[in-house]
């Protein structure tokens, strides 16, 4: 048993989630789950148990156990966990202390992206190029320029929302994808993005239902995105 845990261990950069949240991890035992690692960001706890691949989220209001879960994927800013064939949550940890969570949704015929998406490996943007977790993870990559003046919102909680319309090019053919950015990440592409840009963008597939003016509805697809870099 004892190697078993060490291997699980191992997987885990502890020190890189330190260093992505800002913030040292106090060390905690938990009766069912064994060590663990605990992580304060403003209001916001994360406990993670590399040997039994568990993570908590504990926040004002909310406390989330996700089972099964890989190990995370780090960022200079934030630690994300992805969907995975046993969860299909996403969970994304700024060092702010900001969370964004949705549950992957799966349909029984998704339609393709577009034909330009590519499953990681590919040449990942600089920030997350050195980190061999991120390589691992099911994102998805894209090429294009932004067709609309980037669009923002703040929610009730106060977190900053970005979007914009990504037109990739094959050829003669044109495909659109919708793109949203949280946080900070949002805050960067307010200071700097502009109708036109070339960008890379890194990210996740989101599906959810929206309701037509015929009373209806239909699924739009969206991209989260990790990482956009200037082209």
């Amino acid at each position: 048993m004892p190697e078993r845990e060490n291997s699980l261990s191992n997987d885990w950069n502890i020190e890189s989630v330190s260093k992505s949240l800002n913030t040292k991890p106090d060390e905690i035992q938990d009766r069912d789950l064994g060590p663990g690692k605990r992580f304060q960001v403003g209001e916001t706890r994360l406990d993670i148990y590399p040997s039994s691949s568990t993570t908590r989220l504990i926040l004002p209001g909310l406390k989330l156990q996700i089972d099964s879960v890989d190990p995370p994927t780090t960022t200079p800013d934030s630690v994300i966990f992805s969907p995975s064939e046993s969860s299909p949550l996403f969970l994304n940890l700024g060092r702010n202390g900001e969370v964004t969570l949705f549950a992957k949704t799966r349909t029984s015929s998704p339609e393709p992206v577009s034909a330009h998406t590519k499953p990681v490996p590919e040449p990942l943007p600089a920030e997350i190029q050195d980190n061999e977790e991120a390589k691992k993870e099911p994102r998805l990559s894209l090429s294009g320029r932004v067709g609309t003046k980037p669009s923002f919102r703040t929610t009730r909680k106060g977190t900053l929302v970005g979007g914009f319309a990504l037109a990739v090019h094959e050829g003669d053919k044109t495909t659109w994808q919708n793109v949203k950015a949280f946080g900070e990440r949002a805050q960067k592409l307010k200071d700097s993005l502009k109708k036109g840009d070339a960008v890379d963008v890194v990210g996740y597939l989101h599906e959810r239902q929206i309701k037509t003016k015929s009373g209806g509805s239909r699924t739009a697809q969206e991209i989260y995105a990790v990482v956009i870099t200037p082209r």
